[in-house]
């Protein structure tokens, strides 16, 4: 999903649900996925870090590699809930 879509999907879980930080997307990726302790894809996901105007950034579960990517493109989401 485009990055907008992703913003309303995580909002239209309730209270305290969002996209996750650029660095716990990160910690994500090294603890969770690479350790095999949930199910994610190989694939990208959004962090909540809008880098530029139409930029947002981006980690590659794959790898753990991050960069910044069009808000158009259609990534996965990961949501977190803040308490």
């Amino acid at each position: 999903m485009s990055y907008d879509e992703a913003v309303a999907k995580a909002k239209s879980l309730g209270n305290g649900w969002e996209l996750p930080s650029l660095e716990l997307l990160k910690t994500i990726q090294r603890t969770l996925y690479k350790k095999s302790k949930l199910e994610f894809s190989d694939a990208y996901y959004w962090s909540s870090l809008n880098s530029s105007q139409g930029f947002s950034k981006y980690v590659r579960f794959s790898d753990g590699y991050s960069n910044d990517g069009p808000v158009t493109n259609k990534f996965n989401i990961c949501v977190v809930r803040n308490f």
